[in-house]
């Protein structure tokens, strides 16, 4: 099993109810020097679980519920390596808000801050 993190991160914002952000981070299969990739899908009732487990993510959930390995996995595709960055995004998410998180996972996990990392998916996280 690769190397795995998931966390929930607490942030507080002057003149806001604090929020709550939860993620999960898989590190590459392939090399611990490939990019970052943050992937947000948000909006109403959409979260970024669902590609997790059902498009990109390192794991497919199978009918029994247990997990099995997605061979197309973001983490581990020749050219696509990377390390891959699934952010929940169902909170009302602002650019401050996500800054502050990636902020945390950087600083808790520095030796990725000096990886070149993307953000992309479907989403418009920052309306919601």
């Amino acid at each position: 099993m690769q190397p795995s993190h998931n966390n929930i991160v607490i942030i507080n914002l002057p003149f806001r109810v604090a929020r709550r952000m939860f993620y999960f981070f898989f590190e590459s299969r392939k090399n611990k020097n490939d990019p970052v990739v943050i992937w947000l899908t948000g909006g109403p009732g959409c979260g970024s679980e669902l590609a997790l487990f059902y498009e990109n993510g390192p794991f497919h959930i199978t009918k029994n519920l247990s997990l099995t390995w997605n061979d197309y996995g973001w983490d581990q595709v020749p050219l696509f390596n990377f390390h891959v960055f699934f952010m929940e995004t169902l909170i009302n998410l602002h650019q401050s808000s996500f800054i502050l998180c990636i902020n945390n996972f950087f600083f808790s996990f520095s030796h990725f801050a000096g990886i070149k990392y993307y953000i992309c998916g479907p989403t418009n996280w920052d309306r919601f």
